[in-house]
């Protein structure tokens, strides 16, 4: 197995609910996994970059975020835009 199907099987599995609560039960830290995915995202970030040198920090990419946030958040969590900030879904997803 390469290291890329390794790592999407990793991706899988820590987003997985029934995973999430296993570990949860076995560890007995609840919060495990949150920290390792919030540990995850400068390293997301790293990689996003590295794919899309041509991307351009804005205010205009900003918006454009936002909007996507609030569109995965109504699509996964069924949140209208109003409901919390984009900061606030995106924690919840």
């Amino acid at each position: 197995m390469g290291t890329s199907a390794l790592k999407r099987g990793i991706e899988e599995m820590v987003n997985d609910p029934e995973i999430q609560e296993r570990i949860a039960q076995e560890t007995g830290d609840p919060n495990l996994l949150a920290d390792f995915q919030h540990g995850q995202a400068p390293l997301v970030s790293r990689e996003f970059r590295r794919i899309n040198p041509s991307y351009f920090k804005s205010r205009q990419n900003w918006a454009r975020l936002v909007l996507l946030v609030q569109c995965v958040a109504f699509n996964c969590l069924q949140m209208e835009p109003d409901e919390a900030s984009a900061a606030e879904m995106q924690e919840l997803l």
